[in-house]
């Protein structure tokens, strides 16, 4: 028995300290090799979650540059801002999917939820700092999450190995997406009774509330101008739960520039879903932040 449990030990032991090299190496690797530099041309950030993402196409609207992920939490937006700014100083503008989803209750899951640990932490990973590391313990999977990160170098390797470099783009880390769908036709898309389970609301997200306030004092540190943005949705008057939001806002953020644009005109076939823009109608949407630029942004 004696000889059978220092053999255990043993293993277990050495597993571990192949996993840790391994992961040391994977961090190692991403850190050294993946480029977040953006084109001096480009002084302005759009990140967030998916709404932002399908929203804005920074080839047309072309003082910025999209870097937003589906499902990214605000602590995901945080770790990768802050080493975007890092590398970036021509950066002076940085605008932030906010919206009533952001911030609700609900979207605990976006930091705790299994799945959108096991997706994002291996992505983000090499950039987090202790702080960030110790938060997300608060999900049941990041210890998997942590070990999944090992299999995303090879990806990384690969693409070294091809062009000699890699970029935030190929690993994952945000940028602008391009959406076909249409929103189909629903007769009852706008009855009271979807109308108030739409609008329920049980609080904020505590989570999402630490690291939006993070993101704040990040751009300041930078002397970064942080705007607040919420894109065009699918009927917002019908849908959005807009008095949870400006009551959050008020409350929390009334000193921060807020552009909401959830309500912006759009044709029907200009919407994937009731809350991301397809391809068109994130055309028409840039467009017109390009054409009215100093309208919309000049203070």
């Amino acid at each position: 028995m004696k000889l059978f449990l220092t053999r255990t030990l043993k293993i277990t032991v050495t597993s571990s300290f192949m996993m840790i090299t391994l992961l040391a190496g994977t961090i190692l690797l991403k850190k050294s090799f993946v480029s977040f530099h953006i084109p001096q041309e480009k002084n302005m950030i759009v990140i967030g979650d998916s709404f932002t993402q399908c929203a804005i196409n920074d080839s047309i609207f072309s003082g910025a540059v999209n870097v937003s992920c589906a499902g990214a939490a605000y602590i995901y937006s945080y770790v990768s801002l802050r080493k975007f700014l890092s590398v970036n100083p021509h950066v002076d503008t940085v605008l932030l999917s906010f919206h009533d989803e952001a911030i609700a209750k609900e979207r605990d899951f976006w930091v705790t939820g299994a799945g959108y640990t096991t997706s994002l932490v291996p992505i983000f990973l090499p950039w987090f700092h202790k702080e960030e590391m110790l938060y997300m313990t608060k999900s049941s999977a990041f210890c998997s999450a942590v070990t999944k990160s090992i299999a995303t170098s090879v990806k990384c390797v690969l693409q070294i190995a091809s062009n000699g470099y890699v970029t935030y783009k190929d690993m994952g880390i945000g940028q602008y997406e391009r959406v076909y769908r249409v929103i189909p036709e629903r007769k009852d898309e706008i009855e009271p009774v979807l109308k108030n389970k739409e609008t329920e609301h049980d609080g904020y997200s505590l989570y999402q509330h630490d690291y939006l306030l993070k993101i704040i004092e990040l751009c300041k540190a930078h002397s970064v101008k942080l705007i607040l943005f919420n894109s065009p949705v699918y009927r917002s008057d019908v849908f959005d739960n807009k008095p949870a939001l400006n009551e959050y806002y008020n409350r929390y953020l009334s000193g921060i520039k807020y552009l909401d644009f959830s309500s912006f005109d759009l044709p029907r076939d200009g919407y994937a879903d009731r809350r991301h823009l397809n391809y068109k109608g994130a055309e028409i949407f840039s467009r017109y932040l390009q054409n009215n630029y100093e309208a919309v942004f000049g203070d």
